[in-house]
Order: C-alpha cells, then structure tokens, then sequence
C-alpha cells in the first residue's frame, strides 16, 4: 500500500481527546465475534467535530510502520479527502 491511495468507509470513534478513528466492525461467524477494526486518520481536523457514529469515507495514503504492537496494531492514515456518506445497508465487514 505504500503510496498508494485508498478508499474507506466507517463510522468515526474518538478514543481520547484529540484522537478520531475510523472503525468498521468485523464478524468472523457471528455478530457475537464482532470485533472493531480501527484506523487513526491523521490530518483530517474536521473529523475530529464530527460526532461519534458518523459514517464517513476517507480517501487516505497509510503511513508506514504505523501499526505496532504497542498501539494495537492501528495504522495511521493521512486524509487527503473526506465526506460523510449513508450507513451500508450492512454495517459489518464479513
């Protein structure tokens, strides 16, 4: 992915002051096993006023080397464009 530009869809989370995310749940068998998968979006200050649960869509380049153990395994993007955008008709990624 590197220099590459991607699309994503998700809905922002805000962690901690000052930190916005984009999430998307994951189910593997069930909506039981739902887990989050998460992105730090970097350079996008209008996500940070965007209320939590607000589905948006990020076109972004990955910084490398971003997702580490000690963060979780959360890579940090650079937003280059962002819009808010309807929820799927299926909010999970399967």
């Amino acid at each position: 992915l590197r220099g590459r530009t991607v699309r994503l869809q998700g809905f922002v989370v805000h962690p901690a002051p000052g930190a916005t995310q984009l999430a998307r749940m994951r189910i593997t068998c069930c909506a039981a096993d739902a887990a989050p998968v998460k992105i730090d979006l970097a350079g996008a200050p209008q996500a940070a006023d965007l209320p939590a649960d607000t589905w948006i869509e990020v076109a972004a380049r990955l910084r490398p080397g971003t997702a580490t153990e000690a963060n979780d395994h959360v890579p940090t993007v650079d937003v280059l464009a962002l819009r808010i955008v309807p929820p799927p008709p299926d909010t999970y990624e399967h």
